[in-house]
């Protein structure tokens, strides 16, 4: 319990609010400075992951959901970060900084921050406050800049005043919020569990459909069913704010899972009408897949509204519906590149899919009839699967909410640590 209701004070600051007698609000310039030293011959490649922090690359593509090609760069231009230093990352704007458990170095487009001398601060304090969701609000608002690919800079940072509680309140907050995301977390994980082994299940069974249940169709190339191709390139200066929706990889990769909801770009319809002249109308049927495709998350397009898309970025498949049903090759490239992605992607950065390999892959020749079969039984199965996953992940944006509202109220002391805990 607490041992009295405390007396609280308007912080003057908006993404604050108001503070409990005692505590102050600073300029993060003022705590944090800028460590500007370059990587040494002994430190390991650290690489910034949202849930995780920053963390050796070696770990990184065990802990996150995409692959990455690892880069050898020249020592010169990496920098050096401490154990204890918080990063500003290039996704800072949408997660927040990393805190870093290990001393190494990493890209030189991150910026270590470590507290000045005279500052004495709690690690685990700062580390929940600078992940809080309000926070980070107030970090995207400092800049019409930031957007998605963006960097975040050091003068975005510094705009942004932040609390300063008594040293021993920010230990007990960051040792009680230990405690309680630590349990929030175990949960997490034991319903992401359940939703990875119901991923694994999807993928099984789409397998043993269009693999397995096919055993003596013959393989044939995409490009002998399909045709592959992309769209005509569209600039930054030409998106408005308004009009025919315009899709990157990440929309399309959200559509193809039922998860995007409203568009963010747009192109004139003018520019729409001379650019499908070129190119031609995607059509209800057609298949559109990002680049970046590892969990063959490809989108069977399944409504006529209009819309452009990224070339490059988003691939085009057109079937041949005299030879092949888009639901079908959808499961069937799905299952493909699920098992063999690394196969038929490259890329410098990010494993991606180009036009020329994805023509080259795979696919079971089935009778347009067996295709439809399987599609049927597929699109049963599956949403029947979707369904349970749903149900989970409604779960998760739940204890997301709660563990995202439980932070803000302890670090900024709305609530203040039970006298026990």
């Amino acid at each position: 319990m607490v041992s009295s209701v405390r007396e609280m004070k308007d912080s003057g600051i908006e993404w604050i609010g108001e503070i409990p007698e005692g505590w102050t609000v600073e300029s993060s310039k003022g705590i944090f400075v800028a460590r500007k030293e370059r990587a040494r011959k002994d430190d390991v490649m650290l690489t910034a992951s949202q849930r995780f922090g920053m963390i050796p690359q070696e770990r990184y593509d065990d802990v996150v959901s995409y692959k990455t090609v690892k880069v050898i760069k020249d020592e010169d231009i990496l920098k050096h970060v401490e154990s204890g230093d918080f990063v500003i990352s290039m996704r800072s704007f949408q997660g927040g900084l990393e805190y870093s458990e290990y001393r190494g170095k990493m890209s030189s487009a991150y910026l270590a921050l470590y507290p000045r001398q005279g500052w004495p601060i709690i690690d685990g304090y700062y580390k929940y406050l600078f992940k809080s969701h309000r926070y980070i609000q107030s970090l995207q608002r400092t800049s019409n800049l930031v957007r998605d690919g963006q960097a975040l800079r050091y003068a975005n940072f510094i705009q942004v005043p932040i609390p300063y509680p008594p040293l021993d309140e920010q230990r007990r907050i960051a040792n009680y919020l230990g405690e309680r995301c630590t349990v929030i977390d175990e949960v997490r994980s034991t319903i992401e569990d359940q939703i990875e082994a119901l991923r694994r299940l999807r993928k099984a069974t789409i397998h043993r459909a269009v693999v397995t249940g096919l055993t003596d169709a013959p393989k044939v190339k995409l490009s002998h069913m399909a045709w592959v191709g992309s769209s005509t390139r569209v600039f930054t200066n030409e998106l408005v704010d308004s009009g025919i929706p315009f899709f990157r990889g990440t929309e399309i990769g959200a559509k193809a899972v039922g998860k995007f909801d409203t568009p963010s770009l747009y192109i004139t319809n003018e520019h729409y009408e001379r650019l499908v002249g070129q190119t031609g109308k995607v059509s209800v049927g057609d298949l559109l897949l990002p680049s970046i495709c590892y969990e063959g998350q490809i989108w069977h397009v399944d409504n006529d509204e209009p819309f452009y898309f990224k070339d490059g970025r988003v691939l085009w498949i057109r079937p041949n519906h005299a030879l092949a049903e888009g639901r079908f090759l959808r499961y069937a490239l799905a299952s493909e590149l699920q098992l063999n992605y690394e196969l038929y992607a490259s890329g410098t950065t990010f494993a991606e899919m180009k036009i020329v390999t994805l023509k080259q892959v795979p696919v079971p020749f089935a009778s347009l009839s067996e295709q439809q079969r399987i599609a049927d039984y597929l699109d049963e199965r599956c949403a029947a699967i979707d369904s349970v996953i749903d149900t989970r992940t409604r779960q998760l944006e739940r204890l997301d909410d709660y563990r995202r509202a439980l932070i803000f109220a302890y670090v900024t002391g709305k609530k203040e640590v039970p006298t026990h805990a």
